[in-house]
């Protein structure tokens, strides 16, 4: 079964960094005159996917890993160059440039760089994506090959978001300032090449932010089991009302996973971009870019005690369905989690009810917030009563037919006393 679909955790800044001590070029239009010098604010620490996050009662934030990250120079549309740092020591490369720019001090610095670059962004935990990663080995070699929307698009596709255990980062600075530095300022740590016209410094200020959120559902229970039902069989569980994509420069978002498009489990035929939550077999190919959101529960999971909340295990102990999502808001839709099960009415016939779904939403003080960067946790508890239909503004209706008996015409002879 699966438990987890990654994990995302809040993020602790590193402060500033230090001073690269090597000549570090981009590769592309080096004749300008620049210099930059990256200051970001980074994460570390990691968790291992499933295993909530612990509730200590304390302020402190929990924090990503920060496996590596790549640098994209651009003039906030063209890409000039791509330089990539990571996390471990490579032939040709030790830690050296790692610490530069994950320890305290005044930068990690990017010379000779093309005098169109304009914007500085950088991309935490590529690698951990094989096309976001594919994307920036082939942009280092061709920089002009994309631009800064397509780097974007990348960045932000949501099923990529949720199948890996090191969330991807993004942050960008798109107004660098002038510092001093620069050749002219006697910079110790570069040699100045003959003929050289290095003569300013641009400093970037990035903070790598996540684009996603975390929610965590367990303790499913139903706490006056034992009226209208006797048991229910745990089924699927997932997320709707969601979209599974969002653009970072603020454009509308794109597919709106809701009940429009969202079709019960069990469904059998499956129109045009429509998809079934819980069956990959019989949907459209695509329906792979939003599996993520829901898990089938594993076969046999009864639950029968009112009293005894249930939850997957998970390393031979109590996990979580965990989820990320980008989130956005969906006008005039509610974020929601959904349970699917069987219930067994609580009668001599033992029958199955025609209510399948709990469907749980967030309003007012419990609402889903469109920040990014927040870890939601969900205890499932839940009344015989929330057992409803697929769709909860479903109107319920009971057709009745009735058919009236023609009268039974017997002769009958009689006998006389």
């Amino acid at each position: 079964m699966k438990i987890s679909k990654s994990l995302f955790l809040a993020f602790a800044g590193l402060g500033l960094f230090a001073c690269s001590n090597e000549d570090v070029t981009t590769g592309v239009d080096n004749s300008g005159n620049n210099s930059i010098v990256i200051k970001l604010d980074g994460l570390t620490a990691s968790r291992s996917v499933g295993d909530p996050v612990n509730d200590d009662n304390s302020d402190n934030k929990v924090a990503t890993t920060l496996n590596d990250v790549a640098i994209v120079l651009s003039d906030g549309s063209t890409i000039y160059g791509v330089e990539t740092l990571k996390n471990v020591a490579e032939e040709g490369q030790d830690k050296t440039n790692w610490t530069q720019l994950t320890t305290s001090g005044s930068g990690y610095i990017i010379h000779e760089v093309s005098s169109h670059v304009r914007e500085v962004h950088v991309i935490g935990n590529y690698a951990e994506n094989a096309e976001l990663k594919s994307w920036v080995e082939t942009t280092q070699t061709t920089p002009t090959s994309s631009n800064v929307s397509q780097m974007k698009a990348k960045v932000v596709q949501a099923n990529t978001q949720q199948d890996f255990t090191k969330v991807t980062l993004f942050g960008e600075d798109d107004a660098l300032t002038t510092v001093s530095g620069g050749d002219t300022a006697g910079d110790p740590n570069h040699d100045v090449e003959e003929g050289s016209t290095t003569h300013t410094m641009l400093q970037a200020d990035v903070k790598l932010n996540h684009l996603v959120s975390r929610i965590e559902i367990g303790n499913i229970q139903c706490d006056d089991l034992g009226t209208m039902y006797k048991q229910l069989t745990l089924k699927y569980i997932g997320l709707l009302n969601y979209y599974n994509q969002i653009h970072l420069d603020g454009t509308t978002p794109e597919v709106a996973m809701t009940l429009d498009n969202v079709l019960e489990p069990g469904t059998t035929i499956i129109g045009e971009d429509k998809y079934c939550w819980s069956d990959p077999d019989i949907s459209e190919a695509k329906y792979n870019d939003y599996k993520w959101a829901w898990d089938e529960i594993a076969t046999g999971v009864v639950i029968t005690d009112k009293g005894t909340p249930w939850n997957p295990t998970f390393n031979d102990g109590t996990g979580k369905f965990v989820y990320q999502f980008i989130p956005d808001k969906i006008d005039g839709k509610n974020f929601n989690v959904k349970l699917y099960l069987d219930a067994v009415e609580n009668n001599t016939s033992n029958a199955v009810s025609a209510f399948h779904t709990v469907t749980a939403k967030f309003e007012g003080g419990s609402a889903i917030s469109e920040e990014p960067g927040k870890i939601y946790k969900v205890d499932f508890k839940f009344g015989e009563e929330n057992i409803g239909p697929w769709n909860p503004s479903e109107v319920i209706c009971v057709k009745v037919t009735v058919s009236v008996e023609d009268w039974t015409i017997q002769t009958v002879t009689p006998t006389f006393e």
